[in-house]
C-alpha cells in the first residue's frame, strides 16, 4: 500500500513557524553571527574564515573543517546547543500541521532543532523517528540529524571508535533524548556531539554517521512511494543533489511551497530534471495549510 503524504520542512518552515521562544530560528544566511554571539568556538574562527561562513555557511565550514579539524566537534556540539534554544509557543504553525495530516503522512526535516518534536509532544503524540510508527505517535525522518541523537555508550554495541585528524569518527546505537537532557549533554559533554551532519555540501556525519544515514534512506524510500510530497521551507540547490535528484525520480505529485523569490530554482530545477507533476505554489507556512487539505482532497 503506497504512502499517502510525505512532508518535507526545511529552515524556512522553522523560521517562518510563527510563535517561538526566544525568537524564531535563523536561516542559514544569518547564523553565523548568531552562533558568534552565543558560542567560544564560533566567536574564534579565524577572520578570513569567518568572512566565508557569513557569506555562505557552507563555504565557510568547509575552510573550518580543513584549517581546523581538531575542533569539529566542538562547533558540533555548539550549534547542536544553539538549536536547542527555540521552543514553540501555543500558536506555532507545526501544532496544526501536526493535528491536520499526521495520520495519513510521514513527516521528515532537514533541520537539527527540535520545535516539531515539542509540538507534537503538546498534541500528545510521540515521536518515531522512523517511517512506520504505532497509533500513538507520528513519523518524523531526521534526514541530516538531530540535536538530540546522541550515541548510545552504555552497551557493548559499539562498532568503532576512531579519533584522526578530521575529528571524532563514532558508530554507535542512537538514542534520541529530551530537550532537557539533550541540553545537558551539550553542556557537559567535552568531546562527543550529537548526530547532525556538518553543515557543508557533503553533509557527512562524524558522529553515529550510519544512523543519520538510515534516516535518510528511509526519507528516499518513502517518498518513493509517496502518492503527494509537500516540501515546506527548503530550498531548491541543485548542488543538495542528495535531496533534489532524489525527488526529481518520484511518481507522486510534488507541491513546493514558497515565495516569489523561489520561483526561478525551483521552475530551473523542474525544468532540468522534467518533473511535469511539480507545481509551485506561493505561499507563507501559516498560509498554506487550507492549501494542502485542498491538494489532498483532489
Amino acid at each position: 500500500m503506497s504512502i499517502k503524504n510525505v512532508f518535507l520542512l526545511g529552515a524556512g518552515a522553522s523560521f517562518g513557524s510563527g510563535g517561538c521562544i526566544p525568537n524564531a530560528p535563523p536561516l542559514g544566511l544569518g547564523l553565523f553571527q548568531l552562533l558568534e554571539e552565543k558560542g567560544e568556538i564560533a566567536k574564534s574562527v579565524d577572520s578570513d574564515i569567518a568572512e566565508l561562513f557569513r557569506e555562505n555557511f557552507e563555504e565557510g565550514m568547509t575552510a573550518f573543517m580543513e584549517r581546523h579539524p581538531e575542533k569539529i566537534d566542538s562547533f558540533q556540539r555548539e550549534m547542536a546547543l544553539f538549536f536547542l534554544q527555540f521552543q514553540p509557543k501555543p500558536d506555532n504553525v507545526y501544532h496544526e500541521l501536526i493535528r491536520r495530516f499526521y495520520r495519513n503522512s510521514i513527516f521528515s526535516s532537514t533541520n537539527y532543532e527540535l520545535i516539531f518534536e515539542l509540538c507534537a509532544n503538546d498534541i500528545g503524540l510521540k515521536i518515531y523517528y522512523d517511517s512506520s510508527r504505532d497509533d500513538d505517535g507520528i513519523s518524523l525522518l531526521k534526514i541530516h540529524g538531530s540535536a538530540n541523537f546522541w550515541p548510545d555508550l552504555m552497551g557493548s554495541q559499539i562498532s568503532g571508535i576512531s579519533i584522526s585528524g578530521s575529528g571524532t569518527h563514532i558508530e554507535a546505537p542512537v538514542r534520541p533524548r529530551n530537550l532537557e537532557e539533550s541540553i545537558h549533554l551539550c553542556e557537559v559533554e567535552d568531546s562527543l556531539s550529537p548526530a547532525i551532519a556538518v553543515y557543508a555540501p557533503e553533509k557527512k556525519s562524524f558522529i553515529c554517521d550510519e544512523y543519520v544515514k538510515d534516516q535518510y534512506n528511509k526519507w528516499v524510500l518513502s517518498i518513493q512511494n509517496a502518492k503527494r510530497i509537500f516540501i515546506i521551507g527548503v530550498r531548491v540547490n541543485l548542488n543538495d543533489k542528495h535531496i533534489w535528484d532524489k525527488i526529481s525520480n518520484t511518481k507522486g505529485k510534488v507541491y513546493y511551497f514558497g515565495m516569489n523569490s523561489d520561483k526561478l530554482d525551483f521552475f530551473n530545477w523542474k525544468r532540468e530534471c522534467g518533473k511535469v507533476d511539480a507545481f509551485f505554489v506561493e505561499s507563507e507556512f501559516a498560509t498554506s495549510l487550507k492549501k494542502i487539505s485542498r491538494f489532498i482532497r483532489q
